[in-house]
């Protein structure tokens, strides 16, 4: 029926090369001081946000049980996900409820309405390598893209959380509606051209997927002084880092259009910096 993974391999160091960048922090990322509370809030973690969103598995496989295998895939383990409401999809719990679902709730939302119009216009995106925030937004595109990004700032959260890192404040602050935390974090949204690909000539199959989150460049002390993941919706990639003096690094759609870079299966711990002019 179909698979989400990581279809990039999983090196425990990030190669060489001049493929994309790395994202170095200059101060240590910390380990989180208690796996009970609220990342965002501090409150207790009663509740479990989803890896994969409950929307796009409904929306690439339906509602469920699933009489078809859908396949977790990691490490050469494949675990089969009974609905889009599985633990499998799931982190542990790293938030509270309310910051989990109504405090976040429009940051789910954008996000939601990004990836149907992915959905829907796909042809068309690939065909542009481009995304109008406007066609999907309005006139507000710009509160609609905030949001969006809050969201990947929140799926970033958890997954920092998930591994025992401590979240950085200026996150849990823009989350809070505070500025974009640009020095911390970078996004950066791409076509993966080999799942494209296949997507150009069997536009029915679903395809979700993570990458690892990959600590690595280790201090003196042994702390990890980065961290960078990716998440995927069929053959659109989006990937951030977390570190410090990201400036460098603009963020996507500061414009309305957007231009889409194009990647292959780069190797984990880069983020594509080819340019479509390139």
């Amino acid at each position: 029926m179909g698979v989400y993974s990581d279809p990039i391999p999983s090196p425990r160091r990030p190669h060489g090369g001049s493929a994309g960048r790395r994202f170095k922090l200059r101060t240590v990322l910390l380990k989180r001081q208690s796996d009970e509370t609220c990342w965002w809030c501090g409150e207790r973690a009663d509740s479990r946000e989803h890896k994969i969103k409950k929307s796009d598995l409904v929306r690439e496989f339906g509602s469920g049980p699933y009489k078809e295998p859908l396949v977790s895939s990691r490490d050469g383990v494949d675990r089969f996900v009974q609905g889009p409401d599985s633990k499998i999809v799931k982190f542990k719990p790293t938030l509270c409820a309310k910051c989990n679902n109504e405090r976040s709730q429009p940051f789910d939302r954008s996000y939601d309405q990004l990836v149907a119009f992915v959905h829907d216009r796909e042809r068309h995106i690939l065909a542009s390598r481009s995304i109008d925030l406007r066609a999907i937004y309005g006139p507000d595109w710009e509160d609609g893209r905030d949001d969006f990004f809050r969201y990947i700032a929140k799926h970033a959260g958890c997954r920092l959380a998930e591994n025992e890192v401590d979240v950085p404040e200026s996150i849990r602050l823009y989350l809070e509606g505070g500025p974009p935390p640009c020095e911390e974090l970078a996004i950066e949204v791409e076509i993966r051209s080999d799942i494209a690909a296949i997507a150009k000539s069997n536009l029915g199959g679903g395809g979700l997927w993570l990458g690892d989150v990959l600590l690595t460049d280790l201090d003196n002390a042994g702390f990890a002084t980065v961290v960078e993941s990716h998440l995927g919706y069929r053959w659109l990639r989006i990937a951030w880092g977390i570190g410090s003096e990201l400036g460098g690094y603009p963020w996507p759609f500061q414009d309305p259009v957007q231009r889409l870079s194009v990647g292959r299966s780069l190797p984990v711990g880069y983020l594509s910096a080819k340019d479509l002019a390139a």
